[in-house]
Order: C-alpha cells, then structure tokens, then sequence
C-alpha cells in the first residue's frame, strides 16, 4: 500500500469537501458530542463523512483500522496499519473562516496498543492554504508547498520579552489559564505576540515555518495537579473535561521530533509511551513545544513558577 499517497489524497478531499463550507452559518451549527466529548459542528460531520468515503473500503477489506475524534476507532479484521486522524483542527477557527484549522493523520503499525512512539509516517495539511507538514520516521521532516520542498526552520527570540506564542484554552477554566500563565502573557504581550488560536497542529507547525517560537497548554496539568478546580472543567463542557488526546498530538508529536524541535506535556514528559488507543480521561494530556533546547528549559522554568503561583493562590483562598 502507498501509504503517502493514501495521505496525500485523504486530506487533500478532506480540504476539498470542507473548504466551501469555511466560515458559513452551516459551519457553525452543533450538531451533536463527538466521542471525545467536545461538540460536533456541521463542518466537522462533512469532514467525518469524507473520510468515511475514502477509508471505508480499505477498512472494510480488512487494510487499515483508522480512528477520528467523532467516530473513535473503526475497525474490521486484523488490519496492518492504523490511522489517526483529526478531521479538523481548529474546527472554531474554519466555522469562522480564519486561517488557523488543519487536517492531521499519523499512521502506526496496528496492534493490541500502538503507542506514539510507534508512529512512522504524518502528515497535516492546512485547509485554507496549500502547505503541507510531513514527517517519516528516521528520515526527517519537510514543508511542502506548491510543489516545492522545504526544510522547516524554527527560530528562537532574543529573549522571553520578544516571544510568539499560542496558549491552548477551549474547555479549560480561563481564570485559572491566566493566572497560571500570566507572568509570561504581560511580558510578551507587547514586544512579542500572544496568541490563542484553538489549533494545536497550526500553532505547533508555525513553530516550524519560523512564525511562532512556542506553544503551551497547561490545562490538563491544571487538571490533575488541582482536584479542586476540576468541577469548573466540568461545568465548562457540561460532562467529561475536554483536552488533547491522540488524534490532536499523534502526526505532529513526530513531525516535530524528526525536526529536532522538543514537544512534551507540561510536566516535560515525552508523549512516546502513551497509547495512541486512550481516549478516556486518563489519554487527555497537556502540552508544550519550543523552538530550541534552551527556549524551552527558560519557558518550562515560568510554566513551573506559574503552577507554584496558582498553588499559593488557591491554598489562601
């Protein structure tokens, strides 16, 4: 099986059946919750079918197994290769029409429980431009667009007053992000940029076009560090909390490694044992990726003091 031209064409359809539909009020609609917990928009439904469309034969003859954030894992037989996919990223910015969504696949050998580690090819491609991110294991990663290949080439700032950055926040409770996070907000706020764009594979691989020099999501950690806080999470998503699991982190966890660019959750721990499979509450992780070694120690370091600040705050409350 020509797996990268299975890639090539399952997103390129995917950005083909989406794109007339960025931005528009059918976009928007919520159409039910998606096995992940987080809500189903139109949008998302007609990415989800054209996948169906394009995998279901080869599922069907027992090929590949594949896995979306609305469907969860859909299987048949002992399939070879099992596919990871997230239909849309970023699916709040395509229902406006921003730039900021993409779609993400990660192929893995398919076995009782493939782990990150066991990724060996991923591919994103945005849907509103024609750039795509590809990484095959042990053979680097590269930059494709319109035809031309390019080596990404991530840049670091002069200091933490000058940093580009995206902080995740969807279904996490905004005050406590904030105060967590908030040292690092206001000193790059000015000089620098800050950004939320609720894409984690769009902000993750500005980091390798040079945009961007870091990205941070400290919810799950907020999460499991502070069992008091957990009801707000609750009543922000009315059931189960929400946050990045497999399909989010599973293409882009090895394009980025094959780039050389660190990516761990907010602890500093490495995504590779995790199970590609664990979508319960227990899969949702945080995250956090730097441009280099060293801009991601100095960051680490305020995610650190952040967690400590928030510590002291809520002991007095």
């Amino acid at each position: 099986m020509d797996l990268k031209s299975l890639l090539r064409n399952l997103t390129l359809n995917v950005k083909s059946a989406v794109k007339p539909f960025l931005g528009t009020k059918f976009a928007k609609n919520i159409e039910k919750v998606a096995y992940s917990g987080d809500v189903t928009y139109g949008i998302d439904m007609v990415a989800e079918r054209e996948i169906k469309k394009v995998l279901q034969p080869l599922v069907d003859r027992g090929e590949l197994a594949y896995c979306t954030e609305d469907e969860g894992l859909v299987k048949k037989g002992n399939p070879e290769y099992l596919l990871v996919i997230d239909p849309i990223d970023g699916t709040r910015s395509a229902a406006a029409g921003l730039e900021a969504c993409t779609v993400s696949v990660a192929v893995s050998p398919m076995n009782d429980d493939p782990k990150y580690k066991d990724v060996f090819l991923a591919c994103i491609l945005e849907l509103k431009d024609d750039r795509f991110f590809w990484a095959e294991r042990g053979k680097g990663a590269w930059i494709e667009e319109e035809g031309k290949i390019f080596d990404p080439c991530p840049v670091e700032p002069e200091s933490l007053d000058g940093l580009f950055w995206s902080l995740g926040f969807i279904g996490r409770p905004a005050r406590w992000i904030a105060v967590c996070m908030e040292e690092l907000i206001n000193r790059s706020a000015i000089r620098g940029g800050f950004f939320v764009l609720n894409s984690c594979t769009f902000s993750l691989t500005r980091i390798l076009t040079g945009q961007f020099h870091a990205w941070v999501d400290v919810g799950n950690r907020l999460y499991r560090d502070f069992p008091s806080l957990r009801e707000e999470f609750h009543q922000i998503t009315k059931g189960k909390p929400v946050g990045m699991l497999p399909y989010d982190l599973a293409a882009i966890n090895l394009i980025l490694k094959e780039a050389g660019v660190p990516l761990t959750d907010a602890y500093g721990v490495p995504y590779d044992d995790r199970s590609l499979l664990d979508w319960s509450v227990d899969g949702l992780v945080s995250g956090f990726s730097a441009s280099t070694q060293r801009l991601y120690e100095e960051i680490m370091n305020e995610i650190n003091k952040g967690m400590r600040r928030l510590e002291g705050l809520l002991r007095r409350s």
